[in-house]
């Protein structure tokens, strides 16, 4: 389900290639999931704190 704040598949696809890969070779986190985030943040200017769970700690 795509929320307000959050680009679609097809925008993220886009987005997907400039994140760079682990050197370790395993992700850490979703990335999708942290991007979608930090977009709400900054295009509704909450504090981190106030973000849906849905976006982690």
């Amino acid at each position: 389900m795509i929320h307000r704040h959050e680009p679609e598949s097809t925008e993220w696809e886009f987005v997907r290639v400039l994140v760079p890969v682990s050197p370790r070779g395993r992700e850490w986190l979703d990335d999708r999931r942290v991007l979608n985030g930090l977009m709400r943040k900054f295009r509704t200017g909450t504090a981190w704190r106030d973000a849906p769970g849905r976006y982690g700690p």
